[in-house]
C-alpha cells in the first residue's frame, strides 16, 4: 500500500532512515517517504529512531516560534530574588511541560546578560526582568502582580500565532511551517 499524502501517515510507526537539513526519509511497511519541511527552526531527528508520526499545531516546544517574543521590564523592587525566580521557574515548567530551560527566557549568554543581573534588578526594582514569547511573559506578570511588584511589558496589541508545526516521530522532532511527501 503506497501512501500519497502525508496525512496517511498519521498515528503509523515509522523508521528514521535518513535525514538532513530540510527533509526527512521514513520507512513504512518497507516503503520510503520522503518528507520535506519548510522554514524549520528546530530539530532532533536519529537515524534508525522509530515511533508514531505525529503533526502537532499545539505543544510546548512550539511556544517559542508561533508567538512573538517581549520585553519585560521590572519597576518595583522584591527583596528575595531567589524565591521570585523560583515561582517564575515554576510557572514557566507549567508552561512548557519542562520541553525549555526556563533560564533561556532570562539569561542573554552572548552578551553576558545573566541570572545574577536579573536577581539585582528584582532586589533594586528596575531594568529588565525577561524575553519570552508572550504567553510565558504573561504568566510572569500575573505572579508578579500577585506580589505587588510593578511590571511594564512592551508588546503589540494584535498579534498572531505563527504556523509553525511539530513533527514528532517518537521522542524524535522537527518544528517547521510546513510539511508535504515528496513525489
Amino acid at each position: 500500500m503506497r501512501v500519497d499524502k502525508i496525512q496517511d501517515l498519521f498515528g503509523k510507526v515509522v523508521k528514521i532512515i535518513d535525514t538532513q537539513t530540510t527533509y526527512v526519509i521514513v520507512n513504512f511497511q518497507n516503503e520510503n517517504y520522503h518528507i520535506n519541511f519548510d522554514a524549520k527552526k528546530e530539530f532532533y531527528l536519529k537515524k534508525g529512531n522509530a515511533g508514531t508520526l505525529e503533526v502537532e499545531l499545539n505543544h510546548p516546544l512550539l511556544i517559542d516560534y508561533q508567538e512573538d517574543h517581549v520585553e519585560t521590564f521590572i519597576n518595583s523592587a522584591y527583596p528575595n530574588s531567589r524565591e521570585l525566580l523560583k515561582k517564575f521557574e515554576n510557572t514557566i515548567n507549567e508552561q512548557t511541560k519542562g520541553f525549555r530551560n526556563w533560564k533561556n527566557y532570562f539569561e542573554i549568554k552572548n552578551i553576558n546578560f545573566t541570572l545574577e543581573i536579573i536577581k539585582n534588578n528584582i532586589e533594586k526594582g528596575t531594568g529588565k526582568l525577561c524575553l519570552a514569547p508572550i504567553s510565558i511573559s504573561d504568566k510572569i506578570v500575573e505572579q508578579c502582580d500577585l506580589l505587588k511588584i510593578k511590571t511594564k511589558t512592551f508588546k503589540e496589541k494584535n498579534y498572531s500565532l505563527k504556523p509553525y508545526k511539530l513533527l514528532r516521530i517518537g521522542d524524535n522532532y522537527v518544528i517547521a511551517k510546513y510539511f508535504n511527501l515528496k513525489d
